[in-house]
């Protein structure tokens, strides 16, 4: 039996229509299919992107415009990540 949080979570996909990009997604991994994307153009005006690839993988660096605060992040997604660049 599907608990509290669980239907709540489904009905705030279904009011704010992400429960359609999900199955979207759902489908493209099932199916297989690779999906790539890049960086917005608003993330591009923002910060300063370059790409590369290391070991047959792509490498996204994102950077401040501006002076760095000398704070880094290291974001590693999980295995079944499958959608874009989220702001």
């Amino acid at each position: 039996m599907p608990s509290i949080q669980s239907k709540a979570i489904n009905v705030m996909l279904h009011l704010t229509r992400m429960k359609r990009t999900v199955n979207r997604m759902r489908q493209r991994v099932e199916s297989g299919e690779r999906t790539y994307t890049e960086p917005s153009q608003r993330h591009h005006r923002q910060h300063q992107i370059s790409k590369r690839e290391i070991n047959g993988h792509l490498v996204w660096t994102i950077a401040p415009r501006e002076k760095p605060s000398g704070k880094h992040v290291i974001y590693l997604h999980g295995g079944a990540y499958v959608n874009s660049f989220a702001s």
